[in-house]
């Protein structure tokens, strides 16, 4: 673990502290903060005692006592100087979920963006920690207000302008657990209507096989299924994806049944599935889809 020494060796009061916090030490992070007349001082490189002792949390979960220990003496969640290491609210994401809810109890912004100018709210699965706390986190920011519908900042190259549900959906190219996120995601409420700077929209994005992803048909299509039976509700696009998709996997891999787009008009008859929360809509009847599919 980080002594402190680097970031702070030069400045004895502060590096007391952090020694403090190393040793998870409460009585000692207030003993030796009575020191420190500003806890928002910068060691080397701009590094905040906050933000070192948010980022220990990342592989010692008991350390989130000490964090909340400097919030209680006046730490600020949301403060930062500009340099990376003073982003204590951002790195608090990637750190164990009660480390999180700390910062936000003390008035952490949610939609606070990190030294990237990205919304935090992206940034809740990018580092490997605790990934089975990813869910908790990501819900954690949205109950406490985190905007749902959130966009890549526009000064990326590369996917500028994707609202959250569009980035975390193209990430299942990559990663098929990706898809259960994005579901969870139109469940929380994410528009899928939203348009990125590209013109890239959620219905667009299931046309992808046929524009040449190079994503193996069989494996999209598999991890779209779901989703797309959960959807708000069927629009003539989105069946016009749906049969898309159909078609280009019809000369690949034999069809896994339970996956099967073809039955989309009467899944809930044929699979016996039933809509999340506010995404339950009827099927569709007959007629209705037949003149879905002709517009």
């Amino acid at each position: 673990m980080d002594s402190g020494r680097y970031a702070f060796g030069d400045q004895p009061a502060l590096l007391a502290v952090a020694q403090a916090i190393r040793a998870n030490d409460q009585e000692a992070i207030r003993a030796a903060a009575k020191n420190v007349p500003d806890l928002q001082a910068a060691g080397r490189d701009g590094a905040t005692l906050l933000c070192w002792a948010v980022r220990q949390t990342w592989q010692r979960r008991e350390l989130v006592e000490a964090v909340k220990t400097l919030l209680s003496l006046g730490a600020d969640p949301n403060y930062t100087n500009g340099h990376r290491e003073s982003f204590a609210l951002a790195e608090s994401v990637h750190g164990p979920a009660s480390g999180l809810r700390a910062m936000l109890d003390a008035g952490g912004n949610p939609n606070a963006r990190s030294e990237f100018g990205w919304p935090i709210v992206f940034m809740h699965f990018k580092l490997g920690y605790y990934k089975d706390e990813e869910s908790a986190r990501l819900d954690l920011l949205l109950d406490r207000g985190a905007d749902i519908n959130s966009t890549v900042p526009e000064t990326e190259s590369d996917r500028a302008g994707y609202t959250l549900l569009l980035y975390t959906t193209q990430n299942g190219l990559h990663d098929s657990r990706e898809y259960a996120d994005a579901l969870h995601l139109l469940e929380r409420g994410a528009d899928p209507n939203r348009v990125a700077a590209d013109g890239m929209n959620f219905s667009k994005m299931l046309q992808l096989p046929k524009m040449g992803s190079g994503v193996s048909p069989h494996f999209w299509h598999s991890g779209f299924a779901v989703m797309i039976r959960c959807l708000l509700r069927p629009s003539n696009e989105l069946w016009r994806a749906m049969e898309t998709l159909n078609r280009y996997i019809d000369g690949g891999r034999k069809r896994d049944r339970t996956t099967d787009l073809r039955g989309i008009e009467n899944s809930d008859a044929e699979y016996g599935l039933v809509g999340h929360g506010n995404l339950a809509v009827a099927a569709p009847t007959a007629s209705a889809t037949r003149g879905a599919h002709a517009s």
